[in-house]
């Protein structure tokens, strides 16, 4: 795990990845990942609901490099959308998007196109 960049790197890295520089983006949201993870972790221990957080706050982010008015303000712009995804969390925004069976009672599936089309 690198270390956490302090904020003049941080800002050095924004202005580059806004002029278009693809590493300086792989930096920044490295730089970010660790203590983003953490935070998560520490709302709502170790799930795998936190990976999702922190991918989700990094898109975040990425998304708003441009609106950021002050580089140097990073860490707190990328907290700030740490927290606002962590509040989507507990609203419920978070809701597994695949229906889970048990692998003894598997759904059936149906091959005549009559019935598959009854489904739909």
């Amino acid at each position: 795990m690198p270390p956490i960049a302090d904020t003049v790197q941080l800002a050095s890295w924004v202005r580059e990845a806004r002029g278009g520089s693809e590493a300086a983006l792989t930096h920044l949201l490295r730089a970010l990942e660790s203590p983003m993870r953490s935070f998560f972790i520490s709302r709502i221990g170790r799930r795998p609901d936190v990976d999702d957080l922190v991918q989700n706050a990094l898109l975040r982010v990425h998304r708003g490099l441009g609106d950021l008015n002050d580089p140097n303000r990073l860490k707190a712009f990328a907290m700030r959308g740490a927290l606002y995804e962590l509040q989507d969390f507990y609203r419920g925004r978070y809701t597994p998007k695949e229906r889970l069976f048990d692998i003894h009672e598997a759904p059936e599936i149906y091959d005549e196109p009559e019935v598959a089309g009854a489904r739909i």
